[in-house]
Order: structure tokens, then sequence, then C-alpha cells
């Protein structure tokens, strides 16, 4: 955060302050370009704190404001699916104060990015819930939804981290697929596919200044070939996750020391505890209805409750890297997969 995120942030400052765009550093090495390396995040709209206030005073308000995101964000898309005030606080408690997003704070693109999921989720959720009610007024509905999610999808990916945008895509598209599925309405899957791709279109012509920096940039980069994955350092051993319970028996956070031995070299790519009063909590949820004994209400949590264990146990499966052969037979056979690294 101080030797990299934050001197970046300040030098972009100068530069915006000065009349001119930061297209070139000379400050890394004997100079590299500066805007297209999307790492910067040049464009990001929350990094003006850093163009027009000091900088300690700026990365408290970024910090601050990006946990806020997160949390409101988690909090709503709890109550979106229909979730009481109590349990969707302790939803977005325990994602705002999970160890892996204090870890994060290292890593101010990392939490940038991740911190717009929920809220791209619900947006989404939005559409795919006003296509399978239908009706006359769905349409204007539709359009403005699909245009906040261009613009929450444009944010995303300007944040600086793109990989987060790819996650954030598939566990979208898979939950507006397995609902509209599920619910066997493939006229809504369609229309719902429709609208995705157009926020996506919208999504990358708003990104564009950034985008096309950063795709002639790639060309010069490690990521232009395949690139390693980590499996040796950065696999997800299942013995971690005793760090549900007790989140520093494996070790902590920052340097030198190294973390979890061989299988996984720092804090925020193994760290897990979300705090016990979920682990508690979360097995009642396949016992919770909704009052009155609504069916369509009952099926709908029905359906998250299998999308969201499986999205859990997708995502294990994955991270746990080296162990089972999934992660080796996608990285050689599934089309930029091998473009990813940090399993974990």
């Amino acid at each position: 955060l101080f030797f990299d995120f934050l001197p970046q942030h300040a030098f972009a400052g100068e530069v915006f302050r000065s009349g001119h765009v930061p297209l070139w550093s000379t400050y890394s090495g004997w100079g590299k370009p500066f805007a297209a390396d999307p790492q910067t995040a040049t464009f990001y709209p929350l990094h003006a704190f850093f163009y027009f206030l000091p900088v300690s005073l700026a990365v408290k308000l970024f910090c601050a404001v990006h946990l806020w995101i997160a949390g409101a964000g988690m909090f709503a898309l709890a109550r979106h699916w229909r979730m009481d005030v109590a349990p969707a606080l302790v939803a977005a408690v325990s994602c705002v104060f999970s160890s892996w997003m204090m870890g994060c704070l290292e890593f101010a693109n990392n939490m940038a990015s991740v911190v717009w999921c929920p809220l791209i989720l619900l947006t989404m959720s939005k559409i795919v819930e006003a296509l399978l009610a239908g009706g006359t007024l769905a349409a204007p509905r539709i359009v403005r939804l699909a245009t906040v999610l261009a613009l929450l999808l444009a944010v995303q990916y300007l944040a600086g981290y793109p990989e987060f945008v790819a996650y954030t895509c598939v566990l979208t598209v898979a939950y507006a697929f397995g609902l509209c599925v599920y619910r066997r309405d493939y006229r809504a899957l369609g229309f719902s596919a429709l609208a995705f791709a157009l926020a996506g279109v919208c999504a990358l012509l708003l990104t564009s200044p950034q985008l096309l920096l950063s795709w002639e940039f790639l060309g010069y980069s490690e990521r232009a070939a395949e690139i390693d994955p980590t499996l040796e350092n950065a696999s997800f051993h299942p013995l971690h996750l005793v760090g549900l319970v007790l989140p520093f028996i494996n070790g902590g956070p920052g340097y030198p020391g190294k973390y979890w031995a061989g299988t996984i070299f720092e804090f925020r790519l193994g760290t897990c505890y979300v705090g016990l009063l979920p682990l508690v909590l979360a097995p009642f949820a396949v016992f919770w209805l909704r009052r009155g004994n609504n069916s369509q209400a009952t099926d709908s949590h029905c359906f998250l409750c299998a999308f969201l264990l499986a999205a859990a146990f997708g995502g294990l499966v994955l991270a746990v890297g080296k162990f089972p052969p999934l992660y080796e037979l996608l990285y050689r056979f599934l089309p930029g997969f091998n473009r990813f690294r940090f399993p974990a």
C-alpha cells in the first residue's frame, strides 16, 4: 500500500493537476507506460480522493468508503433475497470485517474491485426477476437496470483488477442462468442474456480509454503468453479450512514472514475467516421458510440455498489448485484460463 499504490496515485494526482494525463511514468525502472497499466487504475472515479486531497486523508477515505460499499451492497443483496434485517446485517458485517477483506486493505486494487460484486449481482438479480414477473411495465425497468449494470461493470473494471471482473461475471451469469432454468422460463433466460450482453458492451465503451491502452500494453507484458499459475505456493489445502475458526493459526499478514509454509505464500491468498456467528447460523438456512408459507418465496429460497452451496463448493474445488486435477485441466484446455494465477 505505502510503497506501490499510494505513490502511484500521488503521481497521477500531480500530473492531472498540471493539466495532463499520466501516460508515462519515469519513476518505474527506466520508465514505463502508466495509464496503460490497469493496476494503476488511473481513471477509477474514487481515485479522485488522491487527486484532490492530501494522501494521508485520501487513503483513510478510500478504505472507509470501499468497506462501506461492500457492506451496503451485501446488506442490499441480502434484503433483496428476502432476508430480515438482522440476518442481512450479519451477512454485511461478516463480509466487511472478514479477514480476507482486511487483508485486501494492503492491496487496494483487489479491495476496490471486489466491493462492487454484490451490487452487480443484485442488479442482475433484479433484471431476472423483472423478466420472470413479466408485465407491460417490465421493459422500461429492465432498460434502467441494464444501464445501472453497465455503470457498475465499468467502475469495477476501472478499479484496477480485471480478474475480479471475470469472477463477478461468471458468478452473475451462473446465477441468472440457474434461476431461469430452475423456473423453466427460457424466454426470461434469453432476454437476461441479452440484457447482460448489452450492459457488457456499454461497459466496454465506457472503459475504452483504459481498455484500449491496456490491450496494447498487454502484448509487452508477461500476460501476453500463458503465465505460471503458482500452483506450488498458492493452492488452498483443505486443512486450511481450520482458518474459518482460528484465523491466525497458520500465520498472519505482513512480511518477511512466510504464510502457511509451502502451499500459500501470502495471508490474503489463504485467509477465509468470516466470524463464528455466520458459521453457526448457516446450517439453519436450509430450514428457513418465509413467513406466511408463501410457496413462491419458499421455492426461491430452495434455489438460492442450492446455488450458493454450489458456488461455494465450486470455488473451493478451484482454490485447492494443485491437489485435484481440475484446475490444471482448465489451465491447459479452457481458452483464457492460462492468464490467471493464484488459485487460492
